[in-house]
């Protein structure tokens, strides 16, 4: 889609991993490679949210944090400063079983909403998984200034929809952050 772009969140500290997640070996290829390939399938312009300048060998643009130790919330507002399209696709660089109907699915749903995130039968939500329109740029620094960095105080502040997912594929959402995560699912 020519009006969207993706940004990959891979700025996490992976502190469970103990090291750059986004970077590990899983099933012969880095973690992040995933996402990007997901990402391909939607978007012509994609860019990697991160602040290690190592993803630059996936040759897609970098974005370091504009505020700095702000977690997520920080990587998806320098994403949306950075990006020159009203809708965002962000994926995290941990999550290689998503599959793009899920995403297709949700994309339907942009024109009347602002975020459209998934949440499972559970009613357990991915908001990392979702389309984020750039007008949310003064509402998340606001939450930012105020050190509000949980994603979910933002979707209570906006249009935002849910697109329900069966809990039999609740597995698509799997995130691997530990070693031992890593080699049970290879």
């Amino acid at each position: 889609m020519k009006n969207l772009s993706c940004i990959i969140l891979a700025g996490g500290e992976s502190r469970r991993m103990g090291e750059d997640k986004g970077l590990k070996i899983f099933r012969n290829q880095a973690l992040i490679s995933y996402s990007i390939q997901l990402a391909t399938k939607l978007c012509d312009n994609i860019l990697i949210s991160t602040n290690n300048p190592d993803y630059i060998k996936f040759d897609y643009p970098l974005i370091y944090d504009i505020i700095p130790n702000k977690g997520p919330m920080g990587g998806i507002y320098s994403g949306l400063s950075v990006s020159k399209t009203d809708w965002n696709l962000f994926l995290p660089c941990d999550t290689p079983f998503l599959q793009l109907d899920i995403l297709l699915k949700m994309q339907k749903h942009l024109s009347s909403n602002k975020i459209v995130v998934p949440k499972l039968e559970s009613d357990q939500i991915q908001p990392l998984i979702g389309f984020y329109h750039k007008d949310l740029l003064p509402l998340i620094k606001n939450h930012l200034e105020n050190d509000r960095l949980k994603i979910m105080g933002l979707l209570n502040k906006t249009k935002t929809y849910y697109q329900i997912i069966r809990q039999e594929n609740a597995s698509r959402f799997l995130n691997i952050n530990t070693i031992k995560e890593l080699k049970i699912n290879e």
